[in-house]
């Protein structure tokens, strides 16, 4: 295999030269944010308690946005399932993304504060805190897209077939805290997409609960609730890709010229 010549390896570098620029020179191109501090779906039988989410805040971009919504004195019951109360829900979602060069951040949060909760009349789970919250962020450019995600559970209860759990206010990311009979509760639960250079995605839940045919009486137990949910997503790209294109199309002509001089 024959090495390349001088002016072939000059064309090469420029090309890279050139491609190393622009990515100087990217831009954010697009991002989305939404945040709430609580939704719920449970069934059993004929039994069903639905919450969409509350205190539901949301925006996308380019064009900047900071958006933020709240519930007070929030409540939804179905005798004999489940009831859910809280003093407070919050959701915000912000985003500096204009479709210009530079380093741009998104954000989002979602809060409950004065929470009570049970399921069967906390035969199968009972619920209350203080606060719980999560914020999901995604700041950067092009080649460096960052993600960071928290949970904060204070002064939380909680109990799963009538035993309590201990709570750690700062659980470490995708914190397990029960997996069994069906019954799942995640704490901290983050959720990354995206390869951190062109694209980046971020779900957090405080706490994620589920239930999988969990035995009760004469049905099963089925439904999902989530506490303190918060999302970010941010796309950035390299203008103008035709031109780049010629780049490497030069090279090839040269290479081409080349080979027929031979």
């Amino acid at each position: 295999m024959k090495s390349l010549n001088k002016k072939t390896q000059v064309c090469c570098l420029l090309a890279g030269s050139v491609l190393l620029s622009a990515g100087a020179n990217a831009d954010v191109v697009s991002a989305e944010a939404n945040g709430y501090g609580l939704t719920a779906d449970i069934s059993l039988l004929l039994a069903n308690v639905t919450v969409a989410p509350q205190g539901h805040a949301s925006g996308t971009a380019p064009g900047m946005f900071d958006g933020s919504n709240s519930v007070v004195d929030f409540s939804a019951f179905a005798v004999g399932l489940a009831n859910i109360n809280a003093t407070l829900i919050e959701g915000s979602a912000s985003s500096d993304v204009d479709g210009f060069a530079g380093i741009r951040t998104t954000d989002s949060m979602g809060r409950v504060d004065g929470l009570g909760a049970n399921v069967l009349l906390s035969s199968v789970l009972g619920l209350d805190a203080s606060m719980i919250q999560s914020n999901a962020s995604i700041t950067g450019d092009y080649g460096s897209l960052n993600m960071y995600g928290s949970s904060n559970l204070a002064d939380v209860t909680l109990s799963i077939l009538g035993a309590t759990l201990d709570i750690d206010a700062n659980a470490a990311a995708n914190t397990v805290l029960f997996d069994s009979l069906g019954i799942r509760v995640v704490l901290n639960e983050q959720i990354f997409g995206g390869d951190g250079i062109e694209t980046a995605q971020l779900e957090v839940n405080a706490i994620h609960i589920s239930f999988n045919d969990v035995a009760a009486g004469l049905g099963l137990l089925n439904g999902d609730i989530r506490i303190g949910h918060s999302f970010a997503s941010m796309t950035a790209t390299i203008p103008s890709p035709g031109a780049l294109a010629c780049v490497p199309a030069g090279a090839l002509l040269s290479m081409r010229r080349r080979r027929r001089a031979q």
